[in-house]
C-alpha cells in the first residue's frame, strides 16, 4: 500500500525549526513579551513591531518594509517559555492561522480586502498578543492570487539568468517584478530542475460573488467541461513531455496528490525524498548571481530514498544547485525570497558554507517516467501535453493523444489523500507542480518540469457523472458511489473483478479498460487500491476507490 508523503517523518518533523534557523542568518523582527516570543522569519517583507500594552496584553503591527506590497501569506514564528505553549491562535475573520507541524512555525492566511486582527494566548499567565495586519497589496503575490513559492531542484538552469529575468527564473525581464502565471500564460517559463523542485500558484482564498460567480480560488465543478477544473501550461512538444505530478491545497497546509494517470502503476512511489548537496560549499558565503558559481563538473549529489547524481553538462557552465543568495534571501530582489520552506511540508533547506548546503525536496516518484514519450502520461500531470493557444477552455483528458494541444486539463475531483483515497474537495486556494521524474536525458540535461501558466477552467459540460458502473466478485455486485471508497476484504490469491460500464471512457489504475473482466492478485495482509473512472461525452467523471485488503 502506498503511503502519502504528508504522513511520512513524524519524528524527524520536530526538528524542522532547528534545520530551518541555519538557513535564516537571524530571526529579525522578533519581540519577546510576557512568555512568549514572536517573530517573522528573514525575507517575508514584513517586520513586527511592538506598539505597547496594558497589563497582559502586547500590541502589534504587522507592518511591510515595500511600498505597495503587503502580502497575503507569511510564516509566523510563536516560540513558548519552558513549560508553556500556544492555547489558542485565531484571527477575526476568513484569515486562518495554521500550525505548519514544523515546531514553532504558523502558516498566517490573510482574508483579501479587509484588515486582520490576530489573537494569540499563551496557557499559562494569562497573557494575549494582538497582531494587526493590513489587507493585501500590491502586485501578484500581494493580491493573493500569482506565484506563492518556487524553489527549483538542482538542474542545468538553476542560477541562470537571475539578474536579468527570462528562460528559467521566476522573474520577468529586467526583474521588476515576478512573472504572473494565474489566468495567464508567459512565453519565458519556469524551470523546475531535477526529482521535487516546485512552483506553487495561489489562487486566492475560494469565494463566490451574490450570483454565485467565481472570484477567487478554484472550485470543483462537475458543470465544468469535462470536470476539468483548471489548466496547467508547460513547455512541452510531441514527444518531449517532462511530466510534473500536481499537488492542491485549501490551506497551504494540508496537501492533497492529483492522482494523475500513473499514480496507481506498481512503479510509482508516494513516499519518496531526495536530499541533494552542495558540492561547492563556499559558494554559499558570496553573492553568486545570474549565472555565477563554481562550475562542479562532477554534478549534484543525492541520497534518501535512492542516490545517484544529477550530472553536468558543458553547455551550462555554473553551479547546477539553488545557490543561498539567488534563492533563499530577498537580496537580489525586492519581492522577497520565495522559496518558503519554512513553512512548506514538502521541502526542508540547510544552509552549510563548510560542509555544504542541503535542500530535501519530497513527493510522488513517477517510476515509470524513464523517458519523455507523451503517450505514457494521459492525464493528470503538466508538462505532457503542447500548450497550442493558451485557454480557459479544457479538452477531454480522457481522449488526449500526443497531437492533442491546450495543455494540460486538471480536475480536482483526482485529488486523494496520502492512501490514495479520494478527498472529495469542493474548493482549493493552492496549486503545486514539481518534477515528478528522477532520469538524465543525455545532452538535455535531466528531465525538468517547466511550467508557463494556468488558468482557472471554464465552459459549461453536460454536468453530473452518469452512474451506470457495476462492479462484481463473481455475483456479489460491489457497492460504489462517486468520489469515495469502498473495502472489499477477500482471501489471499487471485481473482476477477467484472467491471461493466456503458459510458464513452472507462479507465482502471489510469489506463483505458474496454473490457469486462479485470484480474487481481492479493497477498496476505496486503492491500491494493483499484481505482476505477467512468465519463462520457462532456459530462464530469465518476470517480470511485475499490480498496483490496487480503487476509
Amino acid at each position: 500500500m502506498k503511503k502519502g508523503f504528508m504522513n511520512k517523518r513524524v519524528v524527524a518533523m520536530l526538528i524542522v525549526a532547528v534545520m530551518v534557523l541555519t538557513l535564516i542568518p537571524g530571526m529579525g523582527f522578533a519581540a519577546t513579551h510576557g512568555n512568549l516570543e514572536l517573530s517573522i522569519p528573514m525575507g517575508e517583507n514584513i517586520e513586527l513591531n511592538y506598539t505597547g500594552g496594558s497589563g497582559t496584553t502586547y500590541n502589534y503591527d504587522v507592518d511591510s518594509t515595500l511600498t505597495g506590497y503587503y502580502p497575503s501569506v507569511f510564516s509566523l514564528r510563536i516560540l513558548p517559555d519552558t513549560g508553556v505553549s500556544v492555547a489558542t491562535a485565531t484571527a477575526n475573520n476568513n484569515s486562518l492561522v495554521t500550525a505548519t507541524g514544523s515546531d514553532d512555525y504558523y502558516l498566517v492566511t490573510l482574508e483579501e480586502g479587509t484588515t486582520t486582527i490576530i489573537t494569540i494566548t499563551s496557557s499559562t499567565g494569562g497573557y494575549t498578543y494582538v497582531l494587526s495586519c493590513d489587507a493585501p497589496e500590491g502586485g501578484s503575490t500581494g493580491t493573493g492570487t500569482g506565484i506563492h513559492a518556487y524553489l527549483p531542484a538542482p538542474g542545468q538552469f538553476v542560477n541562470e539568468y537571475m539578474t536579468s529575468g527570462g528562460w528559467g527564473t521566476i522573474y520577468t525581464a529586467g526583474q521588476t517584478e515576478v512573472k504572473d502565471m494565474t489566468d495567464e500564460k508567459v512565453s519565458t517559463g519556469v524551470s523546475l530542475g531535477y526529482f521535487g523542485g516546485y512552483l506553487v500558484l495561489d489562487y486566492g482564498t475560494p469565494s463566490k460573488d451574490a450570483s454565485g460567480a467565481v472570484t477567487s480560488g478554484i472550485y470543483n465543478d462537475a458543470s465544468n467541461q469535462y470536470g476539468a477544473d483548471f489548466i496547467l501550461y508547460g513547455n512541452a512538444f510531441k514527444g518531449n513531455s517532462e511530466p510534473g505530478c500536481v499537488q492542491v491545497s485549501k490551506d497551504g497546509t494540508n496537501w492533497y496528490d492529483i492522482a494523475g494517470s500513473i499514480y496507481y502503476n506498481d512503479a510509482t512511489e508516494s513516499d519518496y525524498s531526495l536530499t541533494y548537496k552542495n558540492p561547492t560549499p563556499g559558494d554559499d558565503t558570496s553573492i553568486t548571481y545570474g549565472g555565477g558559481g563554481t562550475i562542479a563538473t562532477g554534478g549534484v549529489t543525492y541520497t534518501g530514498s535512492s542516490t545517484g547524481t544529477v550530472t553536468y553538462n558543458p553547455w551550462h557552465q555554473h553551479s547546477w544547485f539553488p545557490l543561498f543568495r539567488n534563492y533563499f534571501t530577498s537580496q537580489i530582489q525586492a519581492l522577497g525570497a520565495l522559496d518558503k520552506t519554512s513553512t512548506l511540508p514538502f521541502a526542508t533547506y540547510t544552509k552549510d558554507t563548510t560542509n555544504g548546503s542541503t535542500l530535501e525536496l519530497e513527493g510522488v516518484m513517477l517510476g515509470d517516467a524513464t523517458a519523455t514519450t507523451t503517450s505514457l502520461y494521459q492525464y493528470g500531470y503538466c508538462d505532457v501535453h503542447p500548450n497550442g493557444s493558451a485557454t480557459s477552455t479544457a479538452y477531454s483528458p480522457y481522449t488526449a493523444t500526443d497531437n492533442s494541444t491546450g495543455g494540460d486539463p486538471i480536475d480536482i475531483s483526482w485529488a486523494v489523500n496520502g492512501n490514495g483515497e479520494p478527498v472529495n474537495l469542493d474548493s482549493i486556494r493552492f496549486v503545486r507542480v514539481y518534477t515528478g521524474a528522477k532520469k538524465m536525458n543525455g545532452m538535455f540535461g535531466p528531465i525538468s518540469t517547466e511550467v508557463c501558466g494556468s488558468y482557472r477552467a471554464v465552459g459549461n459540460g453536460s454536468g453530473a457523472a452518469s452512474t451506470d458502473l457495476v462492479v462484481k466478485k463473481v455475483r456479489k455486485i460491489i457497492q460504489h458511489s462517486n468520489m469515495s471508497k469502498t473495502d472489499l476484504t477477500v482471501s489471499a490469491g487471485s481473482f476477477n473483478l467484472t467491471i461493466i460500464s456503458n459510458e464513452d471512457n472507462v479507465f482502471v489504475n489510469g489506463d483505458a479498460f474496454t473490457g469486462t473482466t479485470y484480474p487481481v492478485t492479493i497477498a496476505s495482509n496486503e492491500t491494493k487500491n483499484i481505482q476505477i473512472i467512468t465519463q462520457s461525452g462532456t459530462e464530469s467523471p465518476y470517480v470511485t476507490l475499490i480498496k483490496v485488503i487480503g487476509n
